[in-house]
This record gives structure tokens, sequence and C-alpha cells, in this order.
């Protein structure tokens, strides 16, 4: 599933980790268990998986992830974005807030 959502726009990391939050919390609410994570950002993906450090501003946002990780029995992979062009075309349309919620 690839989807957009209108977010306030802080910085790449964070935006890329609500908007991460905000797919399990989906997948949770419809009782989707065995689901895989695919982000773009490799940094990202190591923060989530702990082999990296995450700054304050995002251990909130991190935190929740790692328990929906854990709760929905979740692999978090790194895909390169020229490899998803749905997936990759998708954040204009959250950074010009063109449409609140889009899934594809």
């Amino acid at each position: 599933m690839a989807f957009v959502k209108t977010i306030k726009f802080t910085n790449n990391n964070i935006c890329e980790l609500q908007v991460a939050l905000h797919q399990m919390e989906w997948c949770k609410d419809n009782f989707n268990v065995h689901v895989t994570l695919e982000m773009d950002s490799l940094m990202e993906v190591n923060i989530i998986k702990s082999l990296l450090q995450s700054t304050r501003t995002l251990k909130k946002i991190v935190y929740k992830i790692e328990g929906n990780v854990r709760n929905l029995q979740c692999k978090v992979i790194h895909c390169f974005k020229e490899a998803n062009s749905v997936a990759d075309s998708l954040p204009r349309y959250s950074i010009t807030g063109e449409i609140d919620e889009k899934y594809s």
C-alpha cells in the first residue's frame, strides 16, 4: 500500500517518520500483521532498527514506531526510491497540500 497524507512539515526525517507511523497505525487499526515497511531513507531504517542513535526530536516518533514494529510483527527494510515509482511520486501531494489523504 502506498499513500500520502498532508502533515505539518518540519524536516525530511520527521516527515518520513510521521508518515511511517501513520501507515503502521493504519495497519494496526485494520488488523494487518506481518507488515513490511519499506522506506527509502537508509538512515531512518537504521534509526528504527536501533542501529543509529536518534535525535531528541525524533525519539518520540521512533519509540511509537518501534512499538508498532513489535506489535505488528513488522519487517523494516530499505528500498531505493527509484525502484518504487508510486511511493516516489506521492510526496509532492503531501507538500502541496492538494489532497488530505490518498491511497494507492
